[in-house]
This record gives C-alpha cells, structure tokens and sequence, in this order.
C-alpha cells in the first residue's frame, strides 16, 4: 500500500509546507483558504498522492503519515537539515523493508519506509 494522501495540521502552515518541501522535495501552493496543497500530486516513480498543510485548530487532529523513500538514511539526513528530527531510529521489517519514524518542527511525527525485500 502506497500512501495516497496526508494532512499536517501547524501554527504555520508555510513553515511547514517549507519542510516537507524540503525533507521530501514536495512541491505546494498556496489555495483560497491560506492552506497549503500538493502542487499536482505527482511524487517521484510518477505516483499521485494529495496532501495538504493546514492551519492548526484548537481540536488537535493527529495521525502518523508514513512517507516511501528511497533510502531512509538519506532522508534522516534531509529531514534533519530541514528542521525536523528523528523519533525511532532506522529498523529492519524482515523481508518488507526499512522503516523509521521522525517528527516535523511542529511536533507531527511522521514515518518513512524504504522497501526491501532482502531487509533482516
């Protein structure tokens, strides 16, 4: 299962769509409503995924989006230059992959997993 969508809630929306710009090379714009949403929906490997930065509200909405990635120690390092920082660090799932969980510069943890069958 691919992800096919994620929403980030922040006390600032563009710092944030800043972020996952950075971490991930996600590009978005802002819409009519001040939020921040996946330019077109196209990620890397030609995907379509929608995502959206929205301003913070007093109900806090969470989840834990969980990003694919090439390589999860490149995108550690992306995610670390880019504000945000490591939660768990990297562990195997034998004979799926790679995963690891980070948080942005708000607080939202997030996953990453790179694919790997020969993973232990």
């Amino acid at each position: 299962m691919r992800s096919v969508h994620f929403e980030v809630f922040a006390s600032n929306p563009e710092r944030m769509a800043g972020f996952y710009s950075s971490a991930f090379g996600l590009e978005f714009r802002r819409d009519r409503n001040d939020e921040y949403a996946l330019a077109d929906g196209t990620v890397a490997g030609g995907r379509q995924m929608s995502a959206r930065v929205r301003p913070a509200s007093p109900q806090r909405v969470t989840g834990t989006p969980t990003m694919h990635v090439r390589s999860v120690d490149r995108a550690v390092r992306r995610i670390a230059e880019a504000g945000g920082r490591l939660l768990v660090p990297k562990r195997a799932i034998p004979g799926v992959g790679f995963m690891a969980y980070c948080e942005d510069p708000e607080g939202n943890a997030f996953g990453i997993f790179q694919p790997d069958a020969a993973a232990r």
